[in-house]
Formats: C-alpha cells, sequence, structure tokens
C-alpha cells in the first residue's frame, strides 16, 4: 500500500475522518494479530519495482530508475540489482519531485515557485480532467472502453504527463547513473505506450550535453506489478544479494516507518 495515504485527502477527496482513520491504524500489525504470520510491508511503488528487476523489464539491466503511475505517482531505484529504499523507506518515490506547472486547460497554478509531479503524472489528475469535460468514467479501467470519447482529453493528459516525467527523468540523472528507464503503472497497455514515446520524444529534445541517456522501456507488469513485488518480497528479503535494509525493515517486531500510523503491507 502506499506510504502517507493519510495525507492524500486533498488529492483524492476523502473526508478528514477517514484520513484520521488511516493515521490511527497501524495495517501491519493488525495483519501479524490476525493471521499470526510474518507480515512483509512495503509501499506499492517499491514493490513493483522489485517485480520488475526479478519479473519484468529490469532483467534486462541491474541499474534502472522505475515510474509508476498509479493513482499517485511513485517510483523505485534499483542499483547493482538491489532496491535501494533509503533510511525511511522512501528513496526514489518521485511524487514531490518539482516541475514546472501544468498545461492542462483549468489546471490550479502551483501553490508555491514550482509544482510536484504527481499533480501531473498521477491517474488521479487524469480521471480529474475527464469528468471536467463531460467523459463520464469511474475508474481507470474503463479508460480502454472509451475510445474517441475520451479525447481529446486523454491526449491533453499525455502530453502533459509525458512534459513533466520527462523534466523529473533528467533531474534524476544528475543524481544516480542507471542504465535504464522503466514506465509502468495502471493505465491500458496503448495509452501507456504513447506516454512512454512522448517521453521520449522530450527527452530527445530536452537532455543537455553531457548526460548519459539511458534506455527508455515500458514495463511489461501493469497493475499487477505491485502484486507481484509483494509476492516476491519475503523471497527477496531473505535472498537477495545485499538484503540489510530490508532484513531491518521486514522484521516482525520492527517500529512502523511512519510512526503510529500504516507503514505498508
Amino acid at each position: 500500500m502506499p506510504y502517507f495515504l493519510d495525507n492524500w485527502q486533498e488529492e483524492l477527496g476523502f473526508p478528514a475522518a477517514l484520513a484520521q482513520g488511516w493515521r490511527d491504524f497501524n495495517f501491519p500489525r493488525f495483519l501479524m494479530a490476525q493471521t499470526r504470520r510474518e507480515v512483509f510491508f512495503e509501499n506499492d511503488a517499491s514493490a513493483a519495482a522489485t517485480a520488475q528487476l526479478v519479473r519484468g523489464q529490469g532483467m534486462a539491466e541491474r541499474n534502472f530508475i522505475y515510474l509508476y503511475l498509479g493513482t499517485i505517482i511513485g517510483g523505485g531505484l534499483v542499483l547493482g540489482g538491489n532496491l535501494e529504499t533509503g533510511p525511511n523507506g522512501n528513496a526514489a518515490a518521485f511524487n514531490t519531485f518539482p516541475v514546472s506547472a501544468s498545461t492542462l486547460p483549468g489546471a490550479a497554478a502551483p501553490a508555491g515557485p514550482f509544482e510536484l509531479l504527481q499533480h501531473r503524472a498521477s491517474i488521479y489528475v487524469l480521471l480529474r480532467h475527464l469528468r471536467a469535460n463531460g467523459v463520464a468514467i469511474d475508474r481507470i479501467g474503463d479508460l480502454a472502453g472509451l475510445g474517441e470519447a475520451a479525447q481529446p482529453w486523454l491526449g491533453q493528459w499525455e502530453d502533459d504527463c509525458a512534459a513533466a516525467l520527462a523534466q523529473a527523468i533528467i533531474g534524476a540523472l544528475s543524481v544516480v547513473d542507471v542504465e535504464a528507464i522503466v514506465i509502468d503503472g495502471i493505465l491500458p497497455p496503448a495509452p501507456l505506450a504513447r506516454i512512454v514515446a512522448l517521453v521520449d520524444a522530450a527527452l530527445a529534445r530536452l537532455v543537455p550535453s553531457g548526460l548519459m541517456m539511458p534506455k527508455l522501456r515500458q514495463g511489461g507488469l501493469g497493475p499487477d506489478g505491485p502484486a507481484i513485488g509483494a509476492a516476491l518480497l519475503p523471497f527477496y528479503a531473505h535472498f537477495a544479494p545485499n538484503n540489510e535494509v530490508l532484513a531491518r525493515k521486514f522484521s516482525a517486531e520492527a517500529k512502523p516507518l511512519l510512526g503510529s500510523g500504516p507503514a505498508a503491507a
């Protein structure tokens, strides 16, 4: 599950009481108490990055940045064949990466000097944009059946999303050196492929000299990525070449990463 779910009240439109409920409820400890089994917890995007490393496009490279277009965009960083989660488990989350303001018609101006990537490259933004323009859609799984009824608004969001992703990728490549960028998510394959192509074109225009551009790949696991990664976590924690951070994090007695609220499961 995502980290900081209780902080997404404004983006996802759920009531304050529900946000407080997530803050007060420790989901991993609840599962351990109910099942009497060890619980391995991780945020959904890092779990999906693990799936890419073990079962997906990441098998071809051992150093890659992973971007997951979910309800809120997430990500992961794999270096030397190891998922790097950082001391707080939040490495390469990407949702708070600073980017320029959105070009979508009707998009609100950023609250500060820059916009956050989650406000341009998240699926909730696409759904909100479609609904604001009269497209009846309840969830992203309905998108494939809409066809031309989703246009031109789907195309507008794809352009805006890809431009923001290109900015975030360039920023990330200024810090880490990787062989590949893998983009996956809960979008149907066709719009996901268009976004990957748009990002590739934007990077070709924008990458400054002196920056080594890695391969850009479309992930092949889609919405199943987090679940596959979650199933792999116990194996990865025990058998990965370098699992010191994961072994500490996955201890049944481990202190939750986010205080009294849920960490992830």
